[in-house]
């Protein structure tokens, strides 16, 4: 299924041992390609800032859940303790 996307390298001369997207972006070869070095950093420090807000964001909420759980369980517990007839 691989084989059908793949397109043969124009100039294997250019690229001679790296046919993946990772080895050629990593390669002393990348400047042969069509994206400018700012761009490629570019892309990188954009993906790294968007990674950390996601995980700040997923943070939060998984605080905000337990901090609605915690509230929900001293509430049961009041009611719990208000029904048995201990008042504090």
């Amino acid at each position: 299924m691989l084989g059908l996307f793949r397109k043969p390298i124009s100039n294997p001369a250019v690229f001679p041992l790296f046919h993946s997207g990772p080895g050629i972006a990593l390669s002393s070869y990348r400047n042969a390609g069509t994206m400018p070095d700012n761009d490629f950093y570019f892309i990188i420090i954009l993906s790294v800032v968007i990674g950390l807000l996601l995980i700040k964001i997923v943070a939060a909420r998984i605080g905000r859940l337990r901090k609605g759980r915690r509230f929900e369980r001293e509430i049961a517990q009041h009611l719990r303790k208000r029904a048995a007839g201990q008042f504090n």
